[in-house]
């Protein structure tokens, strides 16, 4: 019994936290989509990693949001919130919601920068925020 609660704890301090935006009740396109895809919307978030790279895997979305929806559905309905880039999902405004810009050297800022410059993403939040946005 005293492993099980040794191990419980130790999942406990190793998950992420996220901002979450309240004003979402108040968005437009959040209030414009069904209950399925706002939990999807909200299981991208959640599966992210700290950049916002997010596995690619339609089968796996629909398994845990028990959904029946094409990545082509959801990435129309995400209207340009979902990108795909290396054959992963990407969330480009969750860089700026989580962290408002990525100048700073923390750990975790530092940590996401790196994860953006293994593939396309860097190139992709660059042109959507500039290069001011990073501290390079």
């Amino acid at each position: 019994m005293g492993g099980f609660k040794e191990v419980h704890r130790q999942s406990i301090c190793v998950m992420a936290k996220r901002l979450s935006d309240t004003d979402k009740w108040n968005d437009d396109w959040y209030l414009s989509l069904s209950n399925d895809y706002r939990i999807i919307w909200q299981w991208l978030l959640d599966k992210c990693n700290h950049a916002g790279i997010c596995r690619r895997s339609i089968q796996l979305l629909n398994m845990d949001c028990n959904t029946q929806v094409t990545e082509d559905q959801m990435i129309e309905k995400m209207d340009g919130r979902v990108v795909i880039l290396d054959n992963k999902w990407f969330i480009p405004k969750f860089l700026c919601f989580q962290y408002n810009d990525l100048t700073s050297n923390r750990a975790v800022i530092v940590s996401a920068i790196k994860e953006l410059k293994k593939g396309s993403f860097y190139k992709h939040v660059e042109k959507i925020y500039g290069k001011a946005f990073f501290n390079d």
